[in-house]
C-alpha cells in the first residue's frame, strides 16, 4: 500500500509540474501534462540577480494566487534547489514557501 500511495503523490507531482525560467524583463513559465497537452506563458518581470530555472508544483502556485488579491506579485529565489517565497509587497504578514522540484 505504500509503494502505490508514493507511486501516487510521484505521478500528482509530475502531472503539476511547472519550469519557471526567471529572465531580466519576464517570467517564462512552462508545464508539461503528461496526459494531457503543454503550454508556455511569459509575464513580465522585473528581476534582480541572475538568471535562474527551477521547477515547482503548480498547484500550489495556483493555491497560492486563488487566496491573494493582490495585483503584485513577489517571488523570493535564491537558486533552483532553494525554497521560493512568494509574497504581497503591500502584505508582509503573509508569506508562502514552496519547496521546488529538483530533478
Amino acid at each position: 500500500k505504500k509503494k502505490k500511495k508514493k507511486k501516487r503523490i510521484i505521478t500528482r507531482d509530475i502531472n503539476n509540474y511547472i519550469s519557471l525560467q526567471c529572465n531580466t524583463d519576464a517570467l517564462l513559465i512552462t508545464s508539461w501534462e503528461t496526459d494531457r497537452w503543454d503550454a508556455q506563458s511569459s509575464i513580465p518581470a522585473v528581476m534582480q540577480g541572475e538568471t535562474v530555472t527551477l521547477g515547482l508544483n503548480g498547484k500550489y502556485i495556483s493555491d497560492y494566487l486563488r487566496a491573494i488579491e493582490a495585483p503584485d506579485l513577489r517571488l523570493s529565489i535564491i537558486n533552483a534547489e532553494k525554497p521560493v517565497v512568494l509574497y504581497d509587497p503591500q502584505d508582509s504578514a503573509y508569506r508562502y514557501v514552496v519547496r521546488p522540484l529538483i530533478k
